[in-house]
C-alpha cells in the first residue's frame, strides 16, 4: 500500500473533525478552493484514507460506549450494594467493578472516641458520584 502524502493524512483527520465534510477537510488540508469538492469525493476512495478515517472512528465509538457506561453505573446505581446482609459495609475489594465504578471516594478512619464498650470505633465514609447529573446527561442524550 501506497504511504500517504501528509496532506492526504490531514485531510482524514480534518474528515472527522469536520463532521464528514469532505470539501471543508480537502480546504482545510490545503488543496485548492475551486476544487475542493472533487477533491475531497477523490480522496474517499483512496484506501490507506479510509483505513485512517475508520480506525479513528472505532476509537470514538468505543470511548463514547464506554462513556455511556460509565454514566449508566453511576446513574442506576443502587445504594443497598454497598452493604452485605448484617447490614455492614461491604469491603472494597469485593465490590463489582458495576458498583465500585459509582463511588468517588472512600475513606476508612479510626476514631479516637471511645463508645460506651471501651473499644476505638472504626468510621466509613463513602461518597459517591452525582446520581442526578449521571442521568440528567443521560436523559439529555440525543439517539
Amino acid at each position: 500500500m501506497k504511504s500517504l502524502s501528509l496532506k492526504q493524512k490531514r485531510f482524514a483527520l480534518e474528515y472527522l473533525l469536520n463532521n464528514g465534510n469532505a470539501s471543508k477537510a480537502a480546504r482545510v488540508a490545503g488543496y485548492s478552493a475551486r476544487t475542493a469538492r472533487q477533491q475531497g469525493q477523490h480522496l474517499l476512495t483512496n484506501v490507506a484514507i479510509l483505513e485512517i478515517v475508520g480506525q479513528h472512528l472505532a476509537k470514538a465509538e468505543l470511548t463514547a460506549a464506554r462513556t455511556l457506561e460509565e454514566l449508566r453505573r453511576i446513574a442506576f446505581f443502587q445504594f443497598g450494594d454497598l452493604f452485605d446482609d448484617r447490614g455492614h459495609l461491604k469491603n472494597i475489594k469485593t465490590l463489582s467493578p458495576e458498583v465500585a465504578a459509582a463511588l468517588a471516594s472512600a475513606e476508612v478512619v479510626r476514631t479516637n472516641m471511645v463508645s460506651g464498650d471501651g473499644k476505638r470505633e472504626w468510621l466509613h465514609k463513602v461518597k459517591l458520584w452525582d446520581k442526578m447529573h449521571a442521568l440528567e446527561i443521560l436523559a439529555n442524550r440525543r439517539p
